[in-house]
Order: structure tokens, then sequence, then C-alpha cells
């Protein structure tokens, strides 16, 4: 069964509460009944003394006036045989029986008699010694107060703390129930956006109300639904990675036949025409060849074999080549190929030059199909340095398309990362692995209506004034 956290909160403190107020009530009630029985005593004692120090005879209309002042009924009796001199009229001598008071009757001094019954109420009474007039016997003066007097007393005594204490109760315990109201209300929306994340659908939750560690745990929750988020997508692109590589792998191994068989094909039909020298027969035998060496690296990388580096190139070897097999595609597309290279740059060595070409024709050709409508791509190569002054040679290609989409801005280094219906999202991430593979970068940004693509690789061999160095 489910306890309501407000209820665990609300319900407690109520109870102490009012367990509180109880307390404080019935010590109240301690402390104003003995001060109300203090305060009768002093009032019984007030109007016997009056009486024993008048020096006038005690008559009964004398001590009526003094009942209408006080409201109390006074009656002087003998001391030993307890017979009635004078009274008030709400004493009647057949109703009042001194005796009763006997016990007390022989003490010198004053006694207090409260909750004394007579003539079916209740009363505090007071008994005092008098002094003796005209060799009379001694008297006493018995005074009367009606006990629900003091009871007034107490019951005035005891409004006051009562209702501060109910008033003060139901505004803590209205208080209270509120902010826990407040509390259980956050904690149940951070338990309905926890109950969402099972379903996948949960956005990151924004907890209105203090920095407290609500707040805290809301902040967690969310960081560990950014997580879960992320190792989804992980594993997703994992069973995805491992169903094209294991698809990949087969395909690649047919590919790899047929391209070898259409080169040698190719070749064959060059070696057996001599008087046949067509730059597109030289061109096809090329992107056979690199398309031969790609499915060659994916093979590689399949088994785990270390990638087998080609021949050191010249960048403008690398270029020319790069132009030679794009050419053909920008034609086709009405595109315009635009190519400048730094002079000091043209005879610099880079290492694994098919592997760069293959890098920087992925970035050319993603280019090409990037601008939908006519346009131009630049090829420029310069000479860097990095930070620790290093030399490196920087390819940048750029386009005049719309750029990638904004999804996947922050994604389209990784791998299967594409919006294109048939791509596969590889081929940026293998340049990548190109350049990280050297102790080069790829880099990119879009600037003046136009994506550039940075890709820096470290030169193998510097030539100045055309004397190549080390």
């Amino acid at each position: 069964m489910l306890q309501s956290i407000r209820n665990q909160f609300v319900v407690p403190l109520s109870v102490t509460i009012f367990v509180a107020v109880g307390f404080v009530t019935v010590v109240a009630y301690y402390f104003s009944y003995q001060s109300a029985r203090q305060i009768t005593e002093q009032r019984l004692a007030a109007v016997a003394s009056v009486a024993v120090a008048a020096n006038y005879p005690l008559t009964e209309s004398v001590l009526e006036q003094m009942r209408g002042l006080s409201s109390m009924e006074i009656a002087i009796v003998q001391k030993d045989d307890g017979v009635i001199l004078s009274k008030t009229n709400g004493i009647r001598d057949s109703e009042f029986n001194f005796d009763r008071l006997a016990p007390k009757k022989q003490s010198e001094d004053s006694v207090f008699l409260h909750d004394f019954f007579w003539n079916d109420q209740r009363w505090d009474v007071l008994i005092r010694p008098m002094g003796v007039i005209e060799q009379s016997k001694p008297r006493r003066i018995v005074v009367l107060s009606k006990h629900e007097n003091q009871e007034s007393l107490v019951s005035q005594a005891l409004y006051l703390p009562i209702a501060t204490g109910s008033v003060a109760a139901i505004a803590v315990g209205a208080l209270a129930t509120f902010f826990a109201a407040r509390i259980s209300g956050r904690i149940r929306r951070l338990s309905d956006h926890v109950s969402r994340i099972d379903l996948g659908t949960s956005q990151p939750l924004v907890m209105q109300g203090p920095q407290d560690e609500i707040a805290f745990l809301t902040d967690s929750v969310n960081r560990m639904t950014s997580q879960l988020r992320a190792s989804q997508q992980t594993l997703a692109t994992n069973q995805r990675s491992q169903l094209i590589n294991q698809f990949a792998s087969g395909m690649a191994h047919q590919l790899r036949n047929t391209l070898t068989g259409a080169r040698l094909a190719v070749q064959t039909h060059q070696q057996e025409n001599e008087n046949d020298k067509s730059e597109d027969l030289e061109l096809a035998v090329e992107q056979l060849r690199l398309a031969e060496q790609s499915i060659r690296s994916l093979l590689q990388v399949r088994t785990g074999l270390e990638h087998a580096a080609s021949a050191p190139q010249t960048v403008e070897a690398i270029t020319n080549q790069l132009i030679r097999l794009v050419q053909l595609k920008a034609s086709h597309r009405n595109h315009e190929i635009r190519s400048e290279v730094e002079d000091g740059v043209k005879s610099m060595m880079l290492d694994d030059g098919q592997s760069v070409l293959g890098a920087i024709l992925n970035l050319a050709l993603n280019g090409l199909e990037a601008m939908v409508e006519p346009g131009c791509l630049c090829i420029d190569v310069a000479l860097v340095k990095s930070p620790e002054q290093k030399n490196f040679c920087q390819f940048v290609i750029s386009d005049s398309g719309a750029g990638p989409a904004a999804e996947i801005e922050s994604t389209m280094m990784e791998s299967f990362s594409t919006t294109k219906p048939e791509g596969i999202g590889i081929g940026l991430p293998m340049a990548l692995s190109i350049a990280n593979r050297y102790g080069g970068s790829l880099t990119w940004k879009r600037e003046a209506g136009r994506t550039r693509f940075f890709f820096a690789v470290p030169i193998l061999q510097l030539a100045i004034r055309g004397e190549p160095t080390l």
C-alpha cells in the first residue's frame, strides 16, 4: 500500500502538535486551578478580616450588606456549640449544621474548606476565630463562597492559552500541509519523470523550486537520462555496426574479386591495344584500383590486421590524381573545379599517399553531391604549422552547397551518421581515422555561404628552393 509522503510528514507533526497543546492545557489548568484557589482564599480572608476588624455589631442587616458587596454567605457562630448568632438570608437554621465543621472548630487559626457540600451546592468555606464581646462566649465567623466562582476563575485563566494553542496548532497544521504538498508534488513529478524514462519518451525535467536535495536529485536523474539515451544510441550503433560489419565482410570479398577482375580486364585490353591511349581507360583503372584498395583496408579492419601503408607521394601528385578522379563527375553535374596549390608545397612528400588521396577524394565527392545547383568545388593546398611549429600540409575542400543538416552537425564525424538515403555514414569517419593515424586532423566550418573541410597531415620531406631536406 502506497503511503503518501505528505501524510508521513503531516500526520506525525499534527499528532505532535496536538499532544503538545494537550500537555500545555493540562499544565495551564493545574496552575490556573492553584491560582484560582489562592484568589478564592484571599477573597474569603478579606471578607473575614473586615468582619473581625469591625467595631460595630455584626447584625444580620450588616452581614446582608457585606453579602451584597462580596456575593458570599456569612454567619457568626459560637465557638463551642455552633449556635448561629447572626447570618445572611441565604443561610437557614434548619439547613446549616455547623457540627459538620466540628473537627476544625477547636483550631485557633483560620481554616479553609474547599468543595464543602451544602444546600445541594459546592462551597469554599473560611472559618476564622473572632474576639469576645462583653464576656460572651468565643465566636467564629464562617464565610462561604460558591465553588462555581472559583471554577469561573479557572475557566477565564484557561481560555487564553487554550485559544492561542488551538489557533497556533491549526495554523501550523495548515502550513505543514501546504509545504508538505509542495514537496510531495515535486517528488511526484520526479517520480512520473522516472517512470517515463522506461518508455524512452522522457525529456530533461525542469524542476521549479529551491536548490535543495530534490533539485540535486532531479539533476542526477537528468544526467542519468542523458547517459542512458547515449548508451541506447551507442548500443543501436554497435548493433548496426555489427550487422553492417557482417554484411560488408561478405560483400567486400565479392566486390574485391569483381573489381580485381574488372581492373585486369581493362589492363589486358590496354596491353592488347597499345595504340589506344584513352584517358578514360586510365581513369577507370585508377578508380578500380582505389576501390580495390578501400575494400582491402576494410577487410584489414574487419580481420584486425594493421594497415599496410602505401608509398609516400608528393602533394602535387596527390592533388593531380584527385582532380582527375572528380573531374568526370563534376562535368556530369555541371560543376566547376578550381585548384590552387602553393608553389612551396608541391614537392613535399606525404606518407601513405594513396590513403591521403582516398580521404580527400571522399571530401571532394561529398562536396560535389552537396551542390544541387551548378557550383564550384575549390581545392586549396597550403603549408601550415602546428602549435608545436611542426610542418603540416593542409587540404581545404570547399563547396557552395547548403551545408550539413543541423541534426547531424555535432555527430557527422561519427560512424553511420548520415542524412543521405543511400548513404552509410562511414566516409568522414574513415577520413578522420586516416588523419589521426598520422597525427593530423580533420575539421570543418561553415562561412560565407560555403562549407569548408580542413584535412591536415604532417610532411615527410620539405623542399626549399628546389632542394629537398629531411
